[in-house]
């Protein structure tokens, strides 16, 4: 089995306060028909001047990673970790979202791949519940 690349999906989601929140999913596919899925939230938090070319992003990871072992979650990481080393890339502004989104689809597609709970894959279960948080990120006027 092989990755064969990702498609990236912007969506907006409406809050309570009126203000709508965008969020970045990526979708991770193989060929065998295995999908993972992972999440960046809350895109507001980047400055409009370094808004993300996800475009430009999609398609450069889809070159880094088609043929990749999903497998093999590190070595995945390091071929896209290649096109954005710390600072001074067209891509630095979003960077550590976009990668934790991608580490988080690989981790479901693994998980999926091996038919366990992505908990299994980090250790195993913990508890049965936990608390849920949501970070709220500074306005320049409060709502």
């Amino acid at each position: 089995m092989k990755i064969t690349g990702t498609k990236f999906f912007l969506i907006e989601v409406p809050r309570e306060t009126g203000a709508i929140s965008e969020h970045l999913l990526i979708r991770i596919d193989t060929d065998a028909g295995v999908v993972g899925w992972g999440e960046l939230s809350d895109l507001a938090h980047i400055h409009p001047a370094t808004f993300p070319n996800f475009d430009a992003l999609e398609e450069e990871i889809n070159f880094r990673i088609a043929g990749a072992d999903p497998l093999n979650i590190s070595a995945t990481m390091d071929r896209v970790g290649a096109i954005m080393p710390p600072g001074g890339h067209q891509f630095e502004s979003y960077q550590r979202g976009v990668l934790v989104a991608l580490d988080i689809g690989l981790h479901d597609l693994l998980g999926k791949i091996l038919e366990v709970p992505v908990y299994t894959l980090l250790g195993g279960k913990r508890r049965d519940r936990i608390p849920f948080c949501y970070p709220i990120f500074p306005v320049a006027t409060p709502i």
